[in-house]
């Protein structure tokens, strides 16, 4: 934004002159704006259902409302905000930056899961793998839950013939020209198609398209079963004719102008509306310590468990080092038995005392195997009553303990 001449900071108190209007989203940050230039009229957007930073902020001093979709239309009217100051703005492209469009493929051969509240072990990205997999289809994941992040969509979605994604995301792969399935951890939403485009949108393309029908292998086949390369391009060619950035942008001037018409606020209206605001934060709040007590709680109780499972794992190596050391005396002892049987015995006593000196350890070595297996059984019986998953890391120092103790074992 600098680089555009566009002054930006991160603390309010630099801005020295009240701006002309406050376009504010996410709920603490549109009301630090907003209260620190209470007699600025402000602008605010929701862009979510769940999210609770998407909690509406109705302040005297907030003119107008705007959504992204029918959905979050219906949160803002149901928290406060007036249905005549309120309107719906949906996602929008950037053409320039998302120039790039793949060609038509009469076969599909990549796809793409593309998001970032998407998680490898989700059932649903496991559903789609199975199925891309049983297809031959070559599927690759980027988002924040994947480890891959990318700040250059752009480049990336040009290159798959099919995109799993919501939102804003699944808008920008339509405009590059692919295929659509609109998916989630909520559900399957999908095939985007011309016939659906335009209801698919007014729910942004999001969760309430998702809910009551869960990713499952056969709802994947089924939307990949019409996958169509030719209407995927008439889909982009819709999205570049109706969802451009250039529309959206005079409608959001005009919630400005809108805004700065109706003038500043009542300072007493401010201030009782920020009182009311203090009292729900100190709801939502609660919430949240309830929900971070929880949490803290789940944590400690890993860590507790791990602890016991890095116990088990150490306990282990000491036993698989002292079975080795078992089966080492046992090999000692079979080695003086053949020496002592081709020798013919020429030196009997002091082979018998050799002899007798490894039957003593033998008997070490029994004595070792009748304890170790008597432990591996009760940690058997110990893993088999834990179901908490724990850390791929702890899981693997019990594997290497019982790759020492099988090998030993067999040694022995």
């Amino acid at each position: 934004m600098r680089a555009l001449a566009v002054p930006v900071i991160d603390d309010l108190a630099m801005l020295t002159e009240p701006p002309e209007v406050i376009h504010g989203q996410h709920l603490f940050d549109a009301a630090a704006a907003s209260l620190h230039f209470p007699q600025t009229p402000a602008v605010y957007t929701c862009h979510g259902w769940e999210p609770y930073l998407e909690e509406p902020l109705v302040l005297a001093s907030v003119r107008r409302f705007v959504a992204v979709s029918e959905l979050t239309r219906e949160r803002l009217i149901t928290s406060g905000a007036a249905p005549a100051r309120t309107t719906v703005i949906p996602n929008f492209v950037d053409f320039e930056r998302f120039s790039r469009r793949r060609d038509a493929s009469a076969t599909a051969r990549r796809a793409l899961v593309y998001g970032n509240g998407w998680r490898p072990d989700a059932p649903a990205f496991v559903a789609i793998r199975e199925v891309c997999l049983r297809r031959g289809l070559e599927l690759e994941c980027a988002g924040y839950g994947f480890g891959r992040p990318t700040d250059r969509p752009q480049d990336l979605l040009p290159d798959f013939d099919i995109v799993f994604a919501v939102g804003r995301s699944a808008l920008e792969a339509m405009a590059c020209g692919c295929a659509v399935v609109l998916a989630g951890h909520q559900g399957l939403g999908g095939l985007v198609t011309r016939e659906s485009f335009h209801r698919q949108r007014a729910a942004n393309f999001a969760l309430a398209l998702l809910l009551g029908h869960p990713v499952t292998a056969g709802r994947v086949d089924a939307e990949l079963d019409c996958y169509d390369a030719v209407e995927a391009a008439h889909v982009a060619d819709l999205v570049h004719a109706e969802a451009g950035v250039d529309a959206a942008v005079e409608r959001w001037e005009e919630q400005y102008r809108l805004a700065i018409a109706e003038g500043p606020a009542p300072l007493a209206e401010v201030v009782a509306d920020a009182s009311a605001y203090l009292v729900r934060l100190k709801a939502l709040t609660f919430h949240c310590e309830q929900d971070y007590g929880r949490l803290a709680a789940e944590v400690r109780d890993w860590q507790a468990q791990a602890a016991g499972w890095q116990a088990a794992a150490a306990e282990g190596k000491a036993q698989a080092a002292l079975l080795q050391e078992a089966a080492d005396a046992e090999r000692e002892r079979r080695h003086v038995e053949r020496v002592a049987s081709a020798d013919g015995l020429s030196n009997p006593a002091a082979t018998l005392s050799e002899r007798d000196a490894l039957q003593a350890r033998l008997v070490v070595v029994e004595t070792h195997n009748s304890a170790l297996a008597a432990w591996a059984s009760e940690l058997h019986a110990k893993l088999a009553r834990l179901e908490t998953p724990y850390p791929k890391r702890i899981g693997r120092k019990i594997r290497d303990a019982f790759k020492g103790i099988r090998a030993a074992w067999r040694r022995a």
